[in-house]
């Protein structure tokens, strides 16, 4: 995994507070998708959540964060 500062468990925090930002913007939302602000470096987070309330996400910035859960 290659991370900003190459440490898994600050990676796995920056993943944790964006995932948290998309539940915040989303709400009990299903089967929509868009960009944040990422809550980390500031780029562009694009989100997209399941029927199931799945989510994955991307960040702008190379290395910032990228998840699916």
């Amino acid at each position: 995994m290659t991370t900003i500062d190459g440490s898994t468990e600050e990676h796995i925090a920056r993943c944790l507070r964006a995932l948290a930002a998309v539940k915040a913007a989303v709400g009990k939302k299903r089967r929509c998708s868009g960009t944040i602000t990422c809550p980390n470096c500031q780029g562009q987070l694009a989100y997209s959540v399941a029927a199931n309330g799945h989510t994955m996400g991307r960040c702008s910035t190379g290395g910032c964060v990228k998840w699916i859960e």
